[in-house]
Formats: structure tokens, C-alpha cells, sequence
């Protein structure tokens, strides 16, 4: 009586199976599968629990849902920068906040006065056009910028683009300089492959390291051949320091740089 009703249950099931046939597994469903799902192959055991039927496995095909796959999000837009921004004779290219109401907000490239034209810095200064963020002026509006004296060889935030990138990309690039202060607004200056000096460029984005987080045995991101990456050092990139009366600060690789015999 139970060899009996297993062997009827085995035909049984066999009878319900789609047949096989040479194609793919999309044809094998009946009937077809509905417009967003798949065709899919389930194996079958025949028996009572874990135990098959002397072995005997059979696949029968059932209709699933496609999952939708997650779409890739847009880039993200470049954040404005000064390295295309041509200003009048007398005018600098500098970076202003702007009120935020949807963000991400980031600072517009404007064309102010140069102030600094009327300016002397003390040696190993340079002066630089910056946002006056707290303005108390009427005179508006050049008041929402001033010129300050900063130490030359103090990097600007932000990385340099690879130097093979830039090399590529020989028709944005500014004009040579040899520290970030001497280039305008945001921009950088940064080393170009196969050519000699660097150039003044708007910095890498997004930048190399935002999201990397180093372990507290190699706590520095710094970037090497264009590749960021974290190391064990005591240069953090993008520091400024003095020592012994002279200026210096630490370049994208975490080296040691002097600022050129600048004096503190």
C-alpha cells in the first residue's frame, strides 16, 4: 500500500512537470511568464521529509519576480571653481558662500576687486582676496571681501589631480606657479607629468579622500600616483608648520616640503 501511493505520487509529479526541452530556461514555464519575471528551475526531491524517493530528484520551472536592480545615482556636479573664470584688469577671482536652500551649496566663483594691488605684506607673506564673512560696511559689494596677509607657503585646502590627468588635460590648465598662493580663488598648484613646474589647477573632486577611513595604525590619507591611500605617517597632508624659521607644509604624499626658504 505505501510503495503503491509513493509510486503514484511520483507520477503524479513528473505528469505536473514541464517538459524539457533544448532552448532555455524562458521557455520552459507554461504558461509563459508574465512581462516582469523570470522563468527559474526549482529541484524537486520525491519522498517523505529528507528521505528522496530511491534517489530521485526531478526540476520543475515556476515564474518569479525580476528584481529591479538599484539604479546608479547621477554623478554628483562639480563644485564651481575659479579655473575657467576671466576677470577684468584689476579684478581677482574669488569664492563667495551663498545662501543654502537645497544643498548641496557650494561657494560661486565671482569677480571682485583686487585690493591686494593697494597692499604690502611683510616678507614671506603674500596677500590674498578672501570672503569677508561678517562684513560691517555700506560699501557694497566690495565689502563682502578683504585683503589679508597669509603666510606664503600655507597650502589651500583640497587635492591635486593626478599629474598623468593633468598632462592629458593641457588645455585647462592655469598659468605656472610654485605655490598654491600664487594661483587665484580655489585653485591649486599642482605638478603635471612630463612637464617641468606646476600649474595652477582647480583641485581633484570629489576629493580622493572623503570616504576613507584610515585604522589608527596607518591614520593619514594621502595620495600617491593619483591613488589615495593610508599610511603610517606624521605629515598629515594639506598641515602647515614652521621649524627653525622657516616655512613648510605637507604636499598630497605626505611629504615634508620646504615652502621655498620662505621666513615664518
Amino acid at each position: 500500500m505505501g510503495a503503491g501511493y509513493l509510486l503514484l505520487s511520483a507520477a503524479a509529479l513528473l505528469s505536473c512537470a514541464a517538459p524539457l526541452s533544448a532552448g532555455g530556461s524562458a521557455n520552459r514555464c507554461s504558461p509563459p511568464c508574465r512581462y516582469g519575471q523570470t522563468c527559474r528551475p526549482r529541484r524537486v526531491s520525491h519522498g517523505y521529509g529528507s528521505y528522496s524517493y530511491y534517489g530521485s530528484h526531478q526540476t520543475q520551472y515556476e515564474c518569479v519576480n525580476t528584481p529591479h536592480p538599484h539604479p546608479k545615482p547621477p554623478p554628483a556636479a562639480r563644485p564651481p571653481s575659479c579655473a575657467h573664470v576671466r576677470c577684468s584688469l584689476g579684478e581677482v577671482c574669488v569664492l563667495q558662500t551663498v545662501i543654502c536652500i537645497r544643498p548641496p551649496c557650494h561657494p560661486q566663483p565671482v569677480c571682485t576687486r583686487n585690493t591686494c594691488a593697494a597692499v604690502r605684506c611683510a616678507p614671506g607673506t603674500v596677500c590674498r582676496v578672501t570672503e569677508n564673512l561678517r562684513p560691517s560696511c555700506t560699501d557694497r559689494p566690495s565689502c563682502f571681501f578683504k585683503a589679508e596677509c597669509v603666510l606664503a607657503g600655507k597650502p589651500k585646502p583640497g587635492f591635486c589631480p593626478a599629474p598623468t590627468y593633468l598632462a592629458w588635460a593641457l588645455t585647462k590648465l592655469g598659468p605656472s606657479c610654485r605655490l598654491d598662493s600664487s594661483c587665484e580663488g580655489d585653485l591649486l598648484c599642482c605638478p603635471v607629468a612630463g612637464q617641468p613646474g606646476s600649474r595652477c589647477v582647480a583641485p581633484a573632486y570629489p576629493d580622493p579622500c572623503a570616504d576613507i577611513h584610515c585604522p589608527p595604525q596607518a591614520p593619514v590619507c594621502a595620495v600617491q600616483n593619483g591613488r589615495p591611500g593610508c599610511r603610517d605617517l606624521v605629515c598629515k597632508p594639506d598641515t602647515f608648520f614652521c621649524l627653525s624659521g622657516k616655512q613648510f607644509y605637507c604636499s598630497d604624499d605626505a611629504r615634508q616640503v620646504d615652502a621655498g626658504n620662505l621666513p615664518c
